[in-house]
């Protein structure tokens, strides 16, 4: 699991039931990027609150990330707001 700090640039449901949210980095570290991601399934609900929260009050988030970034749609697995 890596974390990084991002700011959440899109958040929202699927038709299927999951929720996606797009990330970019802005924590400088190597490498930067601005992609999707999903929301783990046990706590999708929460991770979309804590995304909302996040984009309503120009929050960012710190995101636990898997390892091993896939070309899209990774899982994200921890998601926590701060100033």
């Amino acid at each position: 699991m890596a974390w990084r700090t991002c700011e959440v640039t899109w958040a929202g449901p699927i038709e299927t039931g999951g929720v996606f949210m797009a990330l970019k980095t802005v924590d400088n570290l190597q490498p930067p990027f601005e992609r999707w991601f999903q929301a783990h399934p046990s706590v999708q609900k929460e991770m979309l609150a804590t995304a909302l929260c996040s984009m309503s009050n120009g929050m960012r988030v710190d995101a636990a990330l898997p390892d091993s970034f896939q070309p899209e749609d990774g899982v994200i697995e921890r998601l926590y707001v701060h100033k």
